[in-house]
């Protein structure tokens, strides 16, 4: 049997808690996959009253954008040398900026004209793909310089399996839950009436009981973006602390091939 796919022996076996930290990054970024996968299009539409076809073309415009940034952060990746590694620290800041996305992106301001409104959730968008972006390009690097071991590899990845499915389940189960339990329902005289102006351009007169409930369910949007953004940071800091130890291999560090 060939050494690549021969059993780990004890001396190049992965520790189970390097393993665990390796794994729990893609907690974060399953995590907002899941909430985003489930709720960003319906949030701009619904809650910001952004034109569905508007909304479809920022998100378009940040996925011509992960076309650029993904390799341009690859090709920095394998060329930075820092006394913690050239990947470790990417994942620090990758959770910095996911993070800061994750809340941003649920907690809107209110602004005074549309085109403000449109040019803030661009730049979150745009937030959030960096953010992403700058954490798992390099994250996904790791395992190949973790570990010679062609088993300890997929070792490693199937952790990452693992906290894929408990990210996906936080974001499709659990964030939902925030929402519902966070929102509130708030009263007034039934004669009272507010003039919505969303992102169409179209002035919209609800009664107090609609504009109550969108009220409500905005500040449960807020507290579960709090929520995920903490679970996001956590995740992905765990994976830059847990990984200090590792012993990577620097034998990548030539010229990516785009």
């Amino acid at each position: 049997m060939s050494s690549s796919t021969a059993a780990a022996t004890p001396a190049n076996r992965l520790p189970l808690s390097l393993c665990l930290a390796f794994g729990i990054g893609t907690n974060g970024t399953a995590s907002l996959i899941g909430v985003t996968g489930i709720y960003l299009l319906f949030f701009m539409t619904t809650m910001l009253g952004i034109e569905p076809a508007l909304a479809g073309s920022l998100i378009f415009v940040t996925k011509i954008y992960d076309l650029v940034i993904d390799p341009a952060m690859g090709y920095l990746s394998d060329r930075t040398n820092t006394r913690i590694g050239r990947r470790r620290p990417y994942l620090l800041f990758g959770a910095a900026l996911s993070a800061a996305a994750a809340y941003l992106m649920f907690n809107v301001p209110q602004f005074d004209s549309d085109t403000r409104l449109l040019v803030y959730y661009t730049a979150i968008l745009l937030l959030f793909a960096t953010g992403y972006t700058v954490f798992s390009v390099p994250y996904l690097s790791m395992p190949a310089e973790m570990t010679a071991d062609y088993n300890e590899r997929t070792r490693l990845m199937s952790f990452r399996t693992l906290f894929s499915s408990t990210g996906l389940l936080i974001g499709t189960a659990l964030a939902p839950i925030i929402v519902s339990s966070a929102s509130t329902t708030s009263t007034g005289p039934a004669q009272d009436a507010t003039i919505i102006r969303p992102a169409t351009g179209v002035d919209c007169v609800l009664p107090p009981t609609i504009t109550g409930q969108v009220a409500g369910t905005m500040q449960g949007y807020a507290q579960m973006g709090l929520v995920i953004a903490l679970i996001v940071f956590a995740s992905m800091a765990l994976s830059f602390l847990g990984t200090r130890r590792a012993a990577f291999s620097e034998r990548h560090a030539g010229a990516t091939n785009f």
